[in-house]
Order: C-alpha cells, then sequence, then structure tokens
C-alpha cells in the first residue's frame, strides 16, 4: 500500500480468486454469514452498483465501481477464511511497517537530492498523498504500540526497544511532512486510548498516571497552537506618511492602504518599491519577475515581509540565494521552510482562512475549499435526499453545485465533497450514508475488548472520513477495507 499502485491491484486480483478458488465453498459461506461486518460492507458496496441505474454518465460510473471493488473483495475473502495464527498475522504487520520504512527513506531521499533545489512537504510522500501518508504512519504507531506491549512473544519479530523507536521515528515523520489531519487523528487516538486502557486498570495510581500521559499531548497541542495563533495575530499598525518617502536609492515607495494583508505581524503592501525589486530579481532569478500575472512580486512582497526586510535594492541584497529559490517555488513565508517546526503549516492554515472568512475566496486554500465543498454537497443532498444523484453523476453534480455559487471555486471533477459521508450521500442518498456509518461503527457494538486494533482503526477510518473521499483512491479504499477487516477476524489461533 505505501509503495506501489500496480502492486495493491494485484493484491486485490489476489484475494478475488482466494474468495472463488479452491474448495470448501460451504464453510466459506458459513464463516462469512456469520460475520455481520463483512456482510454490511458487502451490502455498501451493492447500494454504489445500485445507484448506477439512475445514473447517466455510465462511462464514470463504472470506473468508480472498479475503484471501489475493494469494498466487497476484502470483506468477502477477509471473512470467510480461516482465523489466521499469530505468526501470520504478525507477518502482515511487520510487512506493512517494512512498506513504510521504505517509504520514509524514499521521502529521505528527496530532502538529500533536493536540498539545493528546493521541496515542498508534499514531495517527501512520493507513492501515495502526504494526507494518506499521514493516516499510514498513524496506522503504523498503532500497531507498533500493540506489539510493544502484546505479551506474546512469537508476534515480536524484533526487541520492544525497537517498536518503541519506530513509534518515535513516525511521529518525527509525521512533523516533517506537516499532515495536520493525521496529528490530530493521532491526538484523538491517544485520548481516547487512555480512557481504554485507565478503564482496565484496578490500581487507581496506575490509571491516573495514564491518563494524565494521555492527556499531556493534547494539552501542549493546545498550547502550541493558541502560541502560534495569538503570534499570527499580534499584528502591528502601519503607519503611512503623508510626505512622499523614498529608499536609499532615491526611489520613490508604494504604499497600498486597502489591503489587509500580514505576515508575522508585517503588514505586506507598506514601503515597497516595484522597480528595484525588478531589477535585482532579474539579476540573481531565471525566473520573470512579470510572468504569470505577476507572482513572482506578490510572493516576493510576503517573503520580505515575513523576514522584515525592506522591500527595496537593499533588502534584496540581503535576500540569501536559498530566499531566492524559495520565491521562485511559490514559497511565501520563510517559517514554511522549516522542516520539523508546525509552525508554518498553522500560519498557512490560519492565513487561508482570514482570506477565505474576508474575501470569500477559497481557491487554493485546502481548509476552505473543503468549507466550499461540503457547502455544495449539502445542497445537493437537500435536493436529492432519498436516492441521491446516482453513483456515476457525483462529479457533475459537485460541478453545478458548485459553479452556481456566487464566488466559485475551481472545480475540475478530480474529487467529491472531501467527506466520504456527504460523498456517499450525494451518490445514494441518505439511507447509503447512514448505511456507511454503521458499517464503520456497528463493531463498535460487539465485544472487541481484546482487540484494540480494531477499536483505534475504527477511530482512525471514522476521522478520516470527515475529511476526506475515502473510497475515491485507489491507496485509501484498499487502505481502509483490507486493514478494517483484517482487524476484525479472530487471529489468535494457535496453529502456525
Amino acid at each position: 500500500m505505501p509503495l506501489s499502485h500496480i502492486g495493491m491491484s494485484i493484491a486485490q486480483f489476489g484475494f478475488g480468486v482466494a474468495v472463488f478458488g479452491g474448495l470448501n465453498y460451504r464453510e466459506k459461506i458459513q464463516r462469512l454469514a456469520k460475520n455481520t461486518t463483512s456482510l454490511l460492507w458487502v451490502g455498501l458496496f451493492i447500494l454504489f452498483m445500485l445507484g448506477g441505474l439512475h445514473s447517466e454518465d455510465s462511462i464514470y460510473f463504472w470506473r468508480d465501481i472498479r475503484m471501489k471493488m475493494p469494498l466487497w473483495v476484502f470483506p468477502v475473502a477477509i471473512g470467510s477464511m480461516p482465523a489466521l495464527s499469530r505468526i501470520k498475522f504478525s507477518f502482515v504487520l511487520h510487512a506493512f511497517l517494512i512498506g513504510l520504512y521504505i517509504h520514509i527513506a524514499l521521502g529521505l531521499n528527496v530532502i538529500i537530492g533536493q536540498r539545493e533545489t528546493g521541496f515542498s512537504y508534499r514531495d517527501l510522500s512520493p507513492m501515495v498523498s502526504h494526507i494518506r501518508m499521514g493516516l499510514f504512519l498513524v496506522t503504523g504507531i498503532i500497531i507498533q504500540t500493540f506489539l510493544l506491549f502484546k505479551q506474546n512473544k512469537d508476534m515480536q519479530f524484533f526487541n520492544k526497544w525497537m517498536y518503541l523507536l519506530g513509534i518515535l521515528v513516525f511521529i518525527g515523520w509525521l512533523f516533517v511532512i506537516k499532515s495536520l489531519t493525521a496529528l490530530l487523528v493521532l491526538l484523538i487516538i491517544a485520548l481516547i486510548a487512555g480512557f481504554y486502557f485507565a478503564g482496565q486498570l484496578r490500581n487507581r495510581i496506575k490509571a491516573r498516571i495514564l491518563m494524565t500521559i494521555c492527556w499531556l499531548p493534547i494539552l501542549l497541542s493546545i498550547g502550541t497552537i493558541s502560541f502560534y495563533s495569538f503570534k499570527f495575530f499580534d499584528r502591528e499598525d502601519p503607519v503611512f506618511s503623508e510626505a512622499p518617502e523614498y529608499t536609499k536609492e532615491g526611489c520613490l515607495y508604494e504604499s497600498l492602504r486597502d489591503q489587509g494583508f500580514y505576515e508575522n505581524g508585517h503588514y505586506v503592501y507598506d514601503k515597497f518599491c516595484t522597480g528595484e525589486l525588478a531589477r535585482e530579481w532579474e539579476k540573481r532569478s531565471q525566473v520573470s519577475y512579470f510572468e504569470n500575472g505577476l507572482r513572482v512580486h506578490y510572493t516576493l512582497l510576503r517573503y520580505m515581509t515575513s523576514k522584515n526586510y525592506p522591500k527595496d535594492a537593499e533588502g534584496m541584497a540581503m535576500m540569501s540565494d536559498e530566499d531566492i529559490r524559495n520565491v521562485e517555488r511559490g514559497i511565501p513565508n520563510y517559517v514554511y521552510t522549516n522542516l520539523f517546526g508546525i509552525q508554518g503549516r498553522i500560519y498557512e492554515t490560519l492565513w487561508e482562512l482570514e482570506i477565505w472568512w474576508s474575501s470569500g475566496d477559497a481557491q487554493g486554500k485546502s481548509l476552505a475549499t473543503r468549507f466550499e465543498l461540503w457547502k455544495s454537497a449539502y445542497k445537493i443532498v437537500r435536493e436529492n435526499p432519498l436516492a441521491g444523484v446516482g453513483t456515476g453523476d457525483v462529479r457533475v453534480a459537485m460541478q453545478q453545485a458548485v459553479y452556481s455559487d456566487p464566488n466559485p471555486i475551481r472545480y475540475d471533477k478530480s474529487y467529491g465533497a472531501h467527506n466520504q459521508f456527504l460523498t456517499t450521500a450525494v451518490a445514494i442518498g441518505v439511507y447509503g450514508m447512514l448505511w456507511l456509518f454503521i458499517c464503520v461503527v456497528y463493531p463498535l457494538t460487539q465485544k472487541i475488548k481484546y482487540n484494540p486494533l480494531l477499536l483505534f482503526f475504527i477511530i482512525l477510518t471514522f476521522c478520516s472520513m470527515l475529511n476526506e473521499d475515502v473510497f475515491e483512491t485507489q491507496a485509501a479504499v484498499t487502505f481502509v477495507s483490507f486493514f478494517f477487516h483484517i482487524f476484525n477476524r479472530p487471529i489468535y489461533s494457535k496453529s502456525n
């Protein structure tokens, strides 16, 4: 999953062969019939299939159904197989962990190979999206924590300290790829884990210590976000002089008083000299200062403001070669380049939300775009509550709803509502969304006391569905369907 789309396709085909190949069909059917969770997920796939009956775009429908094949392949294959032995189950877990380590190594190679030209944190996940990689890493943390505290030695392939080190590595890499979604999911899981395990401890002192340990990351995160949010909104009041002001070279400064943009507390459009900036820029960069609608101009003003440099020839002399490369790559604030710091990601999110709130412009802004898509999806569901618009017509319906807004974002039909529950409701109606909800939470009504892996993966799945279209990419739907059902199966057979 973390490494190869082709490998995922081959694996799905192999599971399909496992369903229909071989003998013992009666035993397979009997096992599957007893697995209510698997039957619910198969039913969800059937609902998506039925959603094609009133879809106008049959081409997109069949492409979408092919993408959603894991929704029935893994539930049927895993739900009908015998219980795995501890060693076999552990081998599956370790194979996934090794894939994550290889993916991290590829990301490190990007850092080393592109340290001169520069890179984005999104470039550090070359095989899957950085959001998906973040959720993979959270799952890896859950798995290694499970193995760390597991008493059965035959499931632990390495020393416990190796699993502890692996947990720290994965957490560190979450900060490197700046996956706020994954970090938030991890914090939620940590908090619930504290309640879960503290409730099983008879010693009250140990239970309180455990709860304190689990609450600390939450409090530290709240403190960190609050601190950087305060810094973001701690701004100087620009002082505009009535008399003309000049640079050291004698050129006239420009100032725009009606533009409320700030970087690191400094006003962006106060005292800048376009002529000197353009002249000095052309000396140091192969990228034209005036290309792409003055993209370089606006990015450079924001970047120099973030460093509190004079926005003239003097300030350009203070810019390092690395600073020039950052501006060429469209980075508007130097704090965004900090490899391990989360400050830049918080600043970026706050800046996007502020611009969207003040101007209504959500274009190119991740979180603001989600809000606009959720609003459009809700409008579609309200107009088509029972059966939705059809599995094949989700993108067309979303496009029409988005462009009916007075201030629409650019929509190229490459994604749904960025919320799997809403996207499902758009496709097959509110009852389909409720069916999906039941599919996710039903195992919580069963006895999962001795399988914390399933409990925490359900939390991860639910949280990720609130923020992403989980069934719209191969890596995501394979990941969720496979681990949901492999964790839902009995795994503690003594046979090898």
